[in-house]
């Protein structure tokens, strides 16, 4: 890859060649698969069973969430880092 990259940047391109490299580069890998769109139906299940969920406790608060979250990307956890309203500041 360092080869590539030396190459590239040795290559001698006009301002609409880098451009057109970069939207190359940046190209989606794949084809995104037709999405079937869901029926009301299915929403309304999908919310219920959201509803019955919450109800019957089994859910995770957005500090457990964020916990998880810390820990696996390796950055230590605080009650601070991970609080709502700390999001919310550094926005």
């Amino acid at each position: 890859m360092q080869n590539l990259w030396a190459y590239i940047q040795g290559l001698n391109l006009t301002y609409d060649e880098r451009h057109w490299l970069a939207d190359q580069l940046c190209a989606p890998t794949h084809v995104q698969e037709d999405l079937t769109p869901y029926t009301v139906e299915e929403l309304v299940a999908s919310v219920q069973e959201g509803m019955r969920q919450i109800e019957a406790g089994e859910y995770y608060t957005h500090e457990e969430v964020m916990r998880d979250l810390y820990e696996l990307t390796g950055v230590p956890y605080s009650e601070r880092s991970a609080s709502k309203e700390h999001y919310a500041e550094s926005l």
